[in-house]
């Protein structure tokens, strides 16, 4: 495992325990800080926050811009990208 995949498992678990808590995954990474975690990891790839988006099913999509430093919109090496990705469970 990578410091990159590491970190994000670490910020899907914090997403999770934001989610058990208080119903929905948070807007913003950042809501995550304290509470859940002392700081946000930023994407190793790119120096950067990593990409975090909510959806309107109340999912989510995280994501390192990966090897390639280039986002490719959350498409993993599968999907013809290089993107490291994270997605909540669809219900």
């Amino acid at each position: 495992m990578t410091a990159t995949e590491r970190d994000l498992a670490i910020v899907a678990v914090a997403l999770a325990a934001h989610k058990a808590e208080k119903g929905k995954y948070p807007d913003k990474l950042e809501a995550l800080s304290p509470e859940y975690l002392k700081a946000v990891p930023n994407d190793f790839c790119s120096g950067k926050p990593f990409i975090y988006k909510t959806d309107d099913k109340g999912g989510y999509i995280l994501y390192s811009v990966g090897e390639n430093m280039k986002d490719d919109g959350g498409k993993t090496r599968e999907e013809g990208g290089d993107d490291l990705v994270v997605k909540s469970a669809v219900k």
